[in-house]
Parts: C-alpha cells; structure tokens; sequence
C-alpha cells in the first residue's frame, strides 16, 4: 500500500464545528472532491450522477424544509422542535442579531435621560399634554424610520463588526430593533405612572413582558428557530408596552393621540415582517427593496398623517431658522 496515503490516513483529524466558516472551498476545489467522492466504494455498485450545490442562505432553507419534511411524516420526530429551540436560544447568531439591535438604545438612551427630567418638569403645565403628544409623535416617527434603516444595515454592520459566518442572523434583527422601539415609546406613554408616584405598577407590566416573551419563544422558536426567539422578544415588548400605557392612563389620565401613533407603529411592523418573508421566498435582494419601501411609506405617513398641518408647519418653520 502507498505509504504517503497510510501517513495522510494516520494525521488526518476533523475540524470543530466553529471552525467551519467562510470562505468554503471554491469552485474547483469542490470539482475536485466531487471527483475522488465518486470513486468511493459502494456495495450496490451506484454511481453519483448529479449533484446539488446548496451555498447561502439555501442551506438555511432546505434545512428547514427537511426538518419540516421529517416532521410532517414522523410526529414523534417533535423533539427535533426543541432541539432546535434550544439551538436557537445559544445560538451566536441570535447573540450577534440582539448587539446590533442595541444600537438603538444609543438613540433612545440618549433621549430618556433628557425625558425623565423634563416629563416631571412640566406635567403641571397648562399645554403640557400637547408638548407630551409632540413629543410623543416625532420619537415614534423616528424610532420607527431608524428601526428600519438600522435592519437595512444590518448585513454589512454584522460582516464588519463579526464575520460573513453571523449572517444568519440577518432575520432576526428588526423583530429585536423593532422590540426596543417599542419599549423606548412607551417611556413617554407610561409617564402617569411616574406622575403619580405609582412604581409598584411596574412590576405587572414587567411580569407581562417576561410571560409574554416565554410564552412566545416557546411557541415560535421550534417553527422558526431564530426568528421565532426575535419574535417572541417582540410580542413580550408589545404586551408590555400594552399594560404599561394602559395602568398608566388609569394612574393618570392624560389625553393621549394614540390612533396615528398605533397605527404609524403597526404599519412599521407589517413593512418589515412583510419584507423578511419575502426575502425568505425570493432573496436578500427583495428583501432589501421591501425595507427601502416600507422606509418611504412609514416617512410619508408619518409625514402627512401622523403629524397635523400646524406641526408640521411648526417643523419647516424651525428647519428654515437653522
């Protein structure tokens, strides 16, 4: 037997998992094993004929359709579902999707230190609930625009501040940014209860956010693994955001101009789940277009419908002065 095969055979080892990142094996490199695989032994004397190259996000895709295969014909293959929950839950790639969502908080940190102090200074005030409500809609309104712009990013910022190897979890960075989003609105919208020296009322709507995010990762990570933990986050953030606003306008009611808000809110949410299925179906570039889309439609409404012609006169007024 040739010596230098049984030397190559003796220190050949596999690599750890981790270590299996970008870039793989070009194209002649993979022509190449192709070539020595086929040549492999079989006792039924078949022979490879054709061969499917999977590069990607379509390894991630038909993974998931043979998982969902599996399932479908063998229900007691259900503990996969939690294996992949579990997988979802250490994953580095959610790790990496929820420290590019933070970037948020710099905007939104930056803008509650100044709220807090200011919210309690003024509460007394004749027009106070019209400064609230100004207040209320042109954070919304940028909080929802920097939501999206900051998932359009999200590719490249992850390639630079990690590697190519985290770009799966792409997905589940608007659910996450667009779960921060929403906890940042609501430090406006529960202000009665800081008004009101009610602080106990916390703890419900603090419970609410931790049954709901549970209650959510369970049900959605088995189904759609890093995604469903970025949504499950997203329904806890909402539900608490629901209950806090809610105690808060019975601590201390406050007319507050909720409609445009919600609605300014949910078209957000629709334009980016929208363009993270459809960029599933049919590629990161529609995905990208749906996001760049549904940017144009949330400035225009939040343009036109959310703010009034006197707020939005008051805005072209302060722009011209600058």
């Amino acid at each position: 037997m040739n010596q230098a095969v049984l030397d190559f055979m003796r220190k050949r080892s596999s690599a750890p998992i981790h270590e299996l990142a970008a870039p793989g094996p070009d194209d002649g490199q993979i022509a190449a094993m192709l070539e020595i695989a086929v040549r492999v032994p079989d006792h039924g004397r078949l022979e490879p004929w054709r061969f499917i190259l999977y590069r990607g996000e379509a390894r991630f895709r038909i993974g998931e359709a043979l998982a969902d295969r599996l399932s479908a014909a063998q229900p007691e293959n259900q503990v996969a579902a939690l294996v992949r929950l579990a997988d979802a839950l250490k994953s580095d790639d959610f790790a990496a999707a929820a420290k590019i969502a933070m970037i948020i908080m710099l905007i939104a940190g930056a803008f509650q230190t100044a709220w807090g102090p200011f919210s309690l200074s003024l509460y007394k005030q004749a027009d106070a609930a019209q400064t609230y409500n100004w207040v209320l809609k042109l954070f919304t309104l940028c909080m929802c625009a920097f939501a999206l712009i900051l998932t359009l990013l999200a590719e490249p910022l992850i390639c630079a501040l990690a590697t190519a190897r985290y770009s799966g979890a792409v997905c589940a960075v608007f659910p996450l940014v667009m779960g921060l989003a929403i906890q940042a609105i609501s430090w406006i919208t529960e202000i009665g209860i800081g008004i009101s020296k009610r602080s106990y009322l916390n703890l419900y709507s603090h419970t609410t956010f931790i049954v709901s995010t549970l209650v959510g990762i369970g049900l959605l990570a088995p189904t759609f693994g890093i995604l469903g933990v970025g949504l499950g986050v997203l329904l806890g953030q909402a539900a608490k955001t629901l209950i806090a606003s809610w105690l808060a306008q019975r601590a201390y009611p406050l007319p507050w101009h909720y409609t445009t808000v919600i609605g300014l809110v949910t078209s957000t949410l629709l334009s980016g789940l929208a363009s993270t299925w459809l960029g599933h179906l049919f590629g990161p570039l529609v995905y990208h277009i749906g996001l760049i889309v549904g940017l144009f439609i949330i400035l225009l409404l939040g343009w036109s419908v959310l703010l009034d012609e006197t707020e939005r006169v008051q805005i072209l007024s302060f722009i011209r002065k600058r």
